[in-house]
């Protein structure tokens, strides 16, 4: 008998010992090499990586030296020999690949003085670009490296470079000479983690430099594996009001959004964010500069997007915005002169635009931290941090709807307050659920709500351990069921409404009109009762025997103009 309790008990410590081992391996972070191989037309560089020569036919394979980062959600590859980049971020719940990878490369622009080494070829991934603008001078170069570096919670791989090149045949534009800064990529994967970190450090020597750093994002969020590419359907999900127009064939895109102003020009932020508004390739810049702290992509397709996340926003004002458009959407790889291609990129910069320089004085340190953050479900973010996301729209004056993405268990929460001026009349607290493949959707209906009809301020906060993470703050109407947009319309009916209160002691309203427009009244309590209600074209409506008290008078003519007035009777 005890030998069989004691083989019982081995036994559930052996079943036990398992499942802490399997936990501890599926939390870490693994690390390995492999070998990526990339096609693309074939050149041969000079000394100074200018190109020397190069094929219109022959396509070659080429292999990269790649690093894999992996935990149980984020697999990622990193690149250091061509120009420290991360080539891939697979979100495993959904199987998809969030960066773009060039299908075929092509070297394209060669001795068009355009770019610093005289010629560009697209690659893939996030990678930083210095000490010029465009690509820099270090897309195509390897990069230092350590080995990584195993932390309390995660691995980092660093890389790393100083600025000693100097390429004789650079076109006049690119002036910033040799400014010895030495620029470090930190790449961070964490235990348990759905995104990634990117650590930038830019230190200087003994004298002012003018530089320029830029970090580049080639988004395809939702792609397959094998396919990584930017669908048309997509949306640049950057919140700004304007941007400035900067190059593009024609000048198309002067013509795409509203003017807000000349010189610069200045546009509104309206059709621009939608990739299929392209029509060709072209740059555009956050105007004045990008102030918040997050933008990204979605892929209206499957509803999946990616976004970068920083810890210190004023470190990178400059936001830039390049596409291919519908040519990169239609190309033929298999034509040299075709270099077009299917992606979107979002470049984060020390300064607001390309040729406009940041000054770095001698011995200053910048540093700040990107997080890479995918999202599953959601058609819009109006905040995000690295662990969550918000969607947020208000269809009507008496509807606000809310999305939420939270992969892992992070206990955030979203409250809802509704304020009658300075009265609170309404709050709730939702709990968010987690998950790593769906967001989760909630409808609130003030009408439903067991509240008085009136207007109200209503707002919606992200709280997470009692602290305010974001919050906004919504016009409300109980049962108006207008487009919000209508609010700021001035209604017609607004001076012709004349709000009388006669024979105060019997308790009575007359309401008196300009004209005989057709009009439908509606009186409420605040209990929301209709006491009242008329279909009158009469210039003057009497409502009788009501008791003291507040009401709700609601008039809509057949224009579809609506006016509510809170009325008091004595």
């Amino acid at each position: 008998m005890i030998t069989n309790k004691r083989n019982e008990m081995k036994r559930h410590l052996l079943i036990l010992l398992f499942f802490i081992l399997h936990t501890y391996a599926f939390a870490q972070v693994q690390v390995r090499d492999t070998t990526l191989v990339w096609q693309h037309y074939d050149y041969t560089l000079d000394e100074h990586y200018s190109i020397a020569s190069f094929s219109t036919t022959e396509i070659v394979e080429r292999e990269f030296k790649g690093i894999v980062l992996e935990n149980e959600l984020v697999k990622i590859t990193v690149v250091p020999e061509f120009g420290a980049r991360v080539v891939s971020f697979i979100y495993k719940p959904t199987g998809h690949e969030q960066l773009y990878t060039n299908e075929l490369g092509v070297p394209y622009l060669i001795g068009d003085n355009i770019f610093y080494h005289d010629w560009l070829m697209q690659y893939a991934g996030v990678f930083p670009t210095f000490p010029e603008p465009e690509h820099g001078k270090y897309w195509c170069v390897p990069w230092n490296q350590k080995a990584p570096e195993v932390l309390s919670d995660g691995v980092r791989l660093s890389m790393w470079i100083q600025d000693n090149l100097d390429n004789p045949q650079h076109p006049p534009q690119y002036n910033n000479g040799v400014t010895n800064v030495t620029c470090y990529f930190d790449v961070i994967l964490r235990e348990g983690a759905s995104n990634f970190e990117v650590n930038v450090r830019l230190e200087n020597l003994a004298v002012d430099n003018n530089l320029e750093y830029w970090t580049c994002v080639t988004f395809a969020p939702g792609s397959t594996v094998e396919n990584p590419r930017t669908s048309f359907n997509s949306e640049m999900i950057v919140p700004i009001d304007q941007y400035e127009v900067g190059w593009s064939p024609g000048n198309w895109l002067t013509s795409i959004d509203k003017l807000v102003s000349n010189g610069p020009r200045v546009q509104e932020y309206t059709n621009l964010p939608l990739l299929k508004n392209w029509e060709e390739q072209g740059i555009a810049y956050a105007y004045p500069s990008f102030k918040k702290d997050f933008y990204g992509v979605i892929n209206h397709d499957n509803e999946e997007g990616l976004f970068r996340i920083s810890n210190d926003q004023s470190l990178t004002p400059g936001l830039k915005f390049w596409a291919w458009g519908e040519p990169g959407e239609n190309v033929d790889v298999s034509d040299f002169y075709a270099y077009e291609r299917p992606n979107v990129e979002l470049w984060s910069g020390l300064s607001h635009q390309f040729f406009k320089d940041y000054k770095m004085a001698a011995y200053e340190r910048l540093e700040w931290t990107e997080t890479y953050m995918p999202s599953v479900g959601l058609s819009h973010v109006d905040y995000i941090d690295k662990h969550f996301a918000l969607d947020l729209e208000q269809p009507s004056l008496n509807r606000i709807n809310f999305s939420t993405f939270q992969p892992l268990e992070k206990e955030y929460q979203v409250q809802l307050l509704v304020m009658d001026e300075e009265k609170e009349v309404y709050q709730k607290i939702y709990t968010i659920q987690s998950s790593t493949v769906q967001s989760f959707k909630e409808e609130i209906i003030f009408s439903e709500l067991n509240i008085p009809v009136d207007k109200y301020k209503a707002s919606l906060s992200v709280i997470k351990e009692d602290k305010v993470l974001h919050s906004e703050t919504f016009n409300v109407t109980v049962g108006d069921e207008r487009d919000p947009s209508e609010e700021d319309v001035i209604s017609s009916l607004e001076k012709e409404l004349v709000v009388q209160f006669k024979n105060q002691n019997t308790g009575q309203i007359d309401i008196v009109f300009s004209d005989h427009s057709q009009r439908l009244i509606q009186l409420y309590d605040l209990e929301g009762r209709v006491v009242f209600q008329q279909n009158t074209n009469q210039t003057e409506v009497k409502i009788t025997a009501l008791t003291k008290g507040i009401y709700i008078v609601n008039i809509q003519d057949n224009n579809q103009n609506k006016l509510t007035k809170k009325v008091g009777v004595l």
